[in-house]
């Protein structure tokens, strides 16, 4: 009998259809993160004298951003607004005062690009980011993934980058 059940069992789960890559298609609102580690370069001349301290890439972003995909294209356009900065700003309080790094300034941009999904993956543009597909419709198409992938940028620094989006 309980071959019998196995035998059964493993019959129906081949009969079952594997899932088929989720559909990106109409407008979304994306919501992102990037972090890139901080660095600090610091210059000893002696061993208790500092000659001078930089402040390496230490970026942090939010975007917030419209994207309509085109899957028969894998075309998407995009309109986004950025808030980048850096994580840390360095005070000088000495002969030469002054605040050393980026403060966060807001940036509109807009344009387009190529999209490629598969069942675990987005790839937008030139960057493949590791993905959730949620909500699929009995057509296929995702009404909400979660992305997120590492990467490594001038100067060595390791970013992250992640966010969401949810079909409108």
């Amino acid at each position: 009998m309980r071959l019998l059940f196995s035998a059964t069992l493993v019959a129906a789960l081949l009969a079952v259809p594997a899932c088929a890559t989720p559909i990106i298609s109409g407008k979304y609102i994306l919501t992102g993160r990037v972090f890139c580690q901080p660095t600090l370069n610091v210059n000893y001349v002696t061993p208790n004298k500092i000659g001078n301290i930089t402040l390496g890439r230490n970026t942090f972003q939010t975007e917030l951003m419209l994207i309509d995909f085109f899957p028969k294209t894998g075309a998407a356009n995009y309109g986004v607004t950025y808030e980048a900065g850096d994580n840390m700003l360095i005070q000088n309080t000495g002969a030469s005062q002054g605040l050393f790094g980026m403060s966060l300034v807001e940036t509109q941009a807009g344009g387009n690009l190529n999209y490629m999904v598969t069942d675990t993956t987005i790839t937008l543009g030139q960057i493949t980011y590791n993905a959730l597909f949620g909500s699929i419709d009995d057509k296929n198409r995702a009404h909400y993934f979660a992305y997120q992938t590492t990467y490594t940028v001038q100067e060595g620094v390791q970013c992250t980058e992640q966010g969401e989006a949810q079909r409108q």
